[in-house]
């Protein structure tokens, strides 16, 4: 590509890719104020330039390569970042970029004290994590190191600019909502490899099967189509008995469920300490 420009006294030469800006006397076939010739632009003044002055700043920049140019400042295509960090390409910077001494290896690094470091952003006031991104798309954000904590969900933590912290009432929060997962969990084991829809009928399936228990004239529609679909070869009373059995059993799992959620919550209530929450557990 070659390139020609004056502009405000200003010249600038690209011949491939060599880059030269400095300060100099106008050529003399540049007889206005200002001139381009680049691929998308060639005008002098406005003018859509003619094929002369096309084929003069071509020869010229020919010229300048082997003549003023060999006193002329050489600018080297850099890798450019912008104030923030992020990297923006590898090319001539004019003056508005800071420099790194390489690119960086995937995205989400940015330069920080002269070296790419990988990088989540957070919010600007708050220190609160708010992705992977860049700050440019991402309003009132900054970057802070890509080394997030285990402890506790990162949702949770706050960068003060030095290190990733929690407040005793987020780390309360966030160990309940872990702890609710870990009651969730122990439901579903339970319950077992059920449909979704099928614990709503338990209470139904119950209170048939104990009303029968107590007398067997009642009627007791849902058990008598359970008991028609299932096709097992079983009687009734089999199959009340199971029921029963299986009411019986989940309610005492659940309980003993149900007391240890409600004592863990307790502990997590009367903690003091970010470290006394954390070594609380659902096992």
């Amino acid at each position: 590509m070659q390139v020609i420009t004056y502009v405000n006294g200003l010249l600038t030469v690209i011949n491939g890719d060599n880059f030269y800006k400095e300060l100099a006397t106008k050529p003399s076939f540049i007889t206005g104020t200002n001139f381009y010739f680049e691929p998308t632009l060639k005008q002098m003044d406005g003018i859509d330039l003619t094929a002369q002055e096309e084929s003069d700043a071509i020869a010229f920049i020919n010229s300048f390569v082997f003549t003023t140019a060999s006193t002329a400042p050489v600018k080297k295509q850099v890798y450019c970042i912008d104030n923030d960090g992020n990297y923006i390409g590898y090319f001539v910077n004019d003056g508005n970029y800071q420099e790194a001494d390489s690119a960086p290896t995937k995205k989400t690094e940015k330069w920080t004290s002269g070296v790419w470091v990988d990088s989540v952003l957070v919010d600007k006031t708050t220190g609160k994590y708010n992705g992977i991104g860049d700050t440019r798309t991402a309003p009132n954000t900054k970057y802070a190191p890509n080394i997030i904590p285990k402890d506790f969900d990162i949702n949770y933590y706050s960068w003060d600019g030095t290190s990733w912290n929690i407040t005793l009432t987020d780390a309360k929060t966030c160990k309940s909502e872990e702890i609710r997962l870990g009651q969730k969990a122990t439901l579903d084991g339970i319950l077992g490899e059920v449909a979704v829809w099928e614990p709503a009928s338990y209470d139904k399936q119950e209170q048939e099967a104990r009303a029968w228990n107590v007398d067997n004239t009642i009627a007791t529609p849902f058990i008598d189509a359970l008991l028609a679909s299932r096709n097992l070869g079983e009687t009734k009373q089999q199959l009340v008995d199971k029921i029963i059995q299986k009411a019986d059993a989940y309610a005492s799992a659940y309980a003993s469920m149900l007391g240890k959620f409600q004592d863990i919550i307790k502990q997590i209530q009367n903690a003091t300490t970010v470290d006394a929450v954390k070594a609380i557990v659902w096992s």
